[in-house]
């Protein structure tokens, strides 16, 4: 009984290793648009405005906010991904909170 438990917790704790890479996301780059990011990853679960250090979930029929002076994020829970947009634009991608995409990482290039 307990080999299996064993064999449980072995089988599950390396479910995160195996995991296959989400080449949809993989295709994200530095500056695209919302409108390309959408033919990519398609529509998100949910979008939420920066606010200092806090996100604010948008209603879904929010369309009043202005995309060009807000930092936005566009949630995909199903990948756990996360694009930043500023003034329209992506300027990140995240993907279980971990950076996978940043201006940061092109100056070391």
């Amino acid at each position: 009984m307990m080999m299996s438990w064993f064999l449980v917790i072995l089988v599950t704790g390396m479910g995160g290793v195996l995991e296959p890479t989400d080449n949809q996301s993989t295709s994200i780059s530095l500056d695209m648009t919302s409108g390309q990011v959408l033919a990519l990853l398609g529509k998100p679960d949910r979008k939420a405005v920066l606010e200092g250090k806090l996100l604010r979930i948008l209603p879904p029929d929010d369309t009043e906010i202005d995309l060009l002076q807000n930092r936005l994020v566009f949630l995909y829970d199903e990948t756990n991904v996360q694009v930043w947009f500023k003034e329209g634009r992506v300027t990140g991608m995240t993907k279980r909170g971990v950076a996978v995409l940043k201006k940061e990482s092109l100056a070391h290039e």
